[in-house]
């Protein structure tokens, strides 16, 4: 099967960057002959690596204004006859894609990283998914309540399929370590991820027990950053919430860790929840559209309600207290986290791929 996964760009170290170079290898592994198309990064080098039988496709030129996206629209244009299946990697890039519903045999995937209910400023994403509920061959969502969501507000012809992230971090057999007092929550400090109301939750857990623990927040800096920093100083946090930079080397920081918090207000999927389970910490999350109860799955982590300052403050103190308990839920961390193995990831892409209406 010779597949085209097309995308934004793979020079950015976002989720979709890494999970679309992670796919494609595997798709890769599997007997798949596998392209990428990066419309806008023009000699650059992939931040996550491509396996060396996986085609990386990119422009010679970068264009401005109205001729950048005239020229994406007719590399991919270009491309007509080299496929059997192409995946646009978001939904945005459904503008770019659509002209080979009526110009190529090859069956269309719009693949969904985010969920149906986030928009761009000026509509883009929104229009990109009227476009693939009308005349694409099939859509990717990343969750059940997702599918949900596009069923309803895009009612599109074609079949709607559930495929959650691979969990491309190692996953540790066994985690028996009680005697780290830290916890961590990772992201880009914007206004999605809720760090304003993790920094005030921590505030509430007991004197006593804050005392013995460490809050840390890793990510690149974003809009919501000096909102975070200024709020630490104003609860006179700083001793004991540490920010720190984007990692290169996330596995040394979740396991530098024991508790792992999501405070996001959305998610698409909620793919540090993920990783912090392979590294086997205990995991609490809010009930945020779409993602961490699916992963969370009220049995493998603790749930929150959705922007529940009190709540979160409470489940953090219950595991940062009780030994027992947050080993138990290290251990189930571990059992959870089994269902996001490549190689089960990897099997209902084939399936998908290879299955059309």
């Amino acid at each position: 099967m010779k597949v085209l996964l097309v995308i934004h760009g793979l020079n950015g170290v976002g989720g979709t960057e890494r999970v679309t170079t992670h796919i494609a290898n595997l798709l890769a592994e599997n007997g798949n002959q596998v392209s990428v198309l990066s419309l806008t990064s023009v000699g650059s080098s992939p931040a996550f690596t491509l396996n060396d039988d996986v085609t990386l496709l990119q422009p010679k030129r970068t264009y401005s204004s109205l001729l950048k996206h005239l020229h994406q629209i007719w590399q991919v244009i270009q491309l007509r006859k080299q496929f059997d299946v192409v995946i646009a990697s978001d939904t945005q890039l459904c503008l770019y894609v659509w002209p080979l519903t009526l110009l190529s045999k090859a069956k269309i995937v719009a693949w969904e990283h985010f969920n149906s209910q986030v928009v761009t400023r000026f509509g883009s994403r929104w229009f990109g998914r009227k476009i693939a509920a009308k005349l694409f061959d099939k859509i990717v969502v990343l969750t059940q309540q997702d599918k949900a969501s596009w069923l309803d507000r895009y009612q599109p012809h074609s079949p709607v399929s559930v495929i959650p992230n691979p969990c491309a971090m190692a996953v540790l057999p066994t985690r028996e370590e009680t005697s780290i007092k830290k916890v961590v929550s990772v992201g880009r400090f914007t206004s999605q991820k809720g760090f304003d109301f993790l920094v005030r939750a921590w505030s509430l857990i007991p004197t006593a027990t804050r005392a013995q623990w460490q809050l840390q927040i890793v990510g690149p800096s974003g809009s919501a950053s000096k909102e975070i920093e200024q709020l630490i100083v104003a609860l006179q946090l700083e001793d004991q919430v540490i920010i720190s930079g984007a990692s290169h080397n996330m596995e040394q920081v979740y396991d530098s860790a024991s508790i792992y918090v999501m405070s996001s207000r959305y998610e698409g999927f909620g793919m540090t929840l993920v990783e912090a389970m392979a590294r086997g910490l205990a995991v609490v999350a809010y009930n945020c559209p779409m993602g961490p109860k699916e992963i969370i799955k009220d049995k493998f982590g603790i749930i929150v309600p959705a922007e529940s300052v009190e709540r979160l403050a409470d489940s953090l103190s219950e595991l940062m207290e009780d030994n027992q308990l947050r080993l138990y839920y290290q251990q189930q961390s571990l059992i959870g986290v089994k269902r996001y193995e490549p190689a089960k990831i990897v099997e209902r892409w084939q399936q998908e791929i290879r299955t059309f209406p």
